[in-house]
């Protein structure tokens, strides 16, 4: 081979050496601009997950934790160190009352927002609506779970605080007329179905008028939360009382017939003559007591109630009478 020949061999596998110097360069490049955008897509989702509110835990197909959130940190009351590679269902779902299983949350796939009760590191129970949603790779297969759950207290008290002024009579604090249509309702079913008697006692304040005249609606008000406070008192744990309208008041006694209930009328009465409000002195109730029979309409128990208390008030006030 001649020394001509030689050379371009030379001269072509030096430019091959080149060219793959050159794309070995390239492919380098390429690697560490690929590199740094997935450090800032990670830096980037890892904002996204600490600036999330929710608890949000992230779980490989194995049940270890990946990541976690500073709000789960905060609910779980455990450090991130102490998270990070534990399993998942001894750490985090160990703390739902109603229990919580991996594999079953895999196999549904997606969860959104049931509401669960979570008992936190500080053994402090507290609402949360739960989420899950199973993560695949290209080839369908499960790699992991994203697990998001979002504390519902404020919520659930508004809720609970609607419900109190939907139900609650707001000057006395008890039940309100609404809740007398609801509660009667359950009492007559469960003494048709199973033949347990109640009895219904009906109350108002007598000459409440003339106190609001004399004395001014203020006092009034305060003279129909010492009277409901005296006759919480007396009643017992079972009974419901409620507001009926204006000063009168209901009893549903549970458990008891019409002797039972006159009874426990005559406490109620004595105890209200009894106490002395402040600014007003004493005042009196005159009350109406019924049983439940079995003909009875929500109507009808109720019109009777209402004859005995106006029995009472005609025959002198201050007294128990029954129909």
């Amino acid at each position: 081979m001649d020394e001509a020949k030689l050379e371009r061999q030379y001269k072509t596998a030096l430019k091959k050496i080149e060219l793959l110097e050159r794309l070995i360069e390239d492919k380098t490049r390429e690697l560490y601009i690929a590199k740094e955008e997935l450090k800032t897509a990670n830096l980037y989702l890892q904002g996204v997950i600490q600036t999330v509110v929710d608890a949000l835990v992230v779980v490989n197909r194995e049940g270890k934790i990946q990541t976690v959130n500073k709000a789960a940190i905060d609910m779980l009351g455990i450090s991130e160190d102490e998270l990070v590679g534990e399993s998942v269902e001894k750490i985090f779902f160990k703390g739902f009352v109603e229990g919580m299983n991996l594999n079953e949350l895999v196999a549904k796939g997606f969860i959104k927002g049931i509401e669960k009760t979570y008992l936190t590191g500080a053994f402090k129970k507290i609402p949360v609506l739960f989420s899950s949603a199973v993560m695949k790779d290209n080839l369908n297969e499960v790699k992991g779970i994203v697990c998001v759950a979002l504390d519902i207290t404020e919520r659930k008290e508004q809720e609970d605080r609607i419900r109190e002024l939907a139900e609650t009579d707001e000057l006395t604090k008890i039940y309100n007329r609404r809740m007398y249509t609801y509660f009667l309702d359950i009492e007559m079913n469960k003494a048709k179905r199973y033949g347990r008697p109640f009895g219904l006692i009906m109350f108002d304040v007598d000459h409440f008028k003339a106190i609001n005249d004399v004395s001014g609606h203020h006092t009034g008000d305060i003279v129909l939360q010492r009277v409901v406070d005296v006759a919480r008192a007396t009643v017992r744990g079972a009974d419901i009382m409620v507001r009926y309208g204006g000063e009168e008041f209901m009893v549903i006694a549970m458990d008891t017939g019409l002797v039972g209930a006159a009874v426990l009328a005559e406490k109620i009465r004595g105890a209200i003559s009894g106490h002395v409000i402040e600014g007003v002195g004493t005042v009196a109730v005159s009350v109406g007591v019924t049983e439940w029979r079995p003909d009875d309409t929500a109507l009808s128990i109720t019109k009777r109630v209402d004859v005995a208390l106006y029995k009472a008030k005609k025959n002198g006030r201050n007294r128990v009478e029954s129909a």
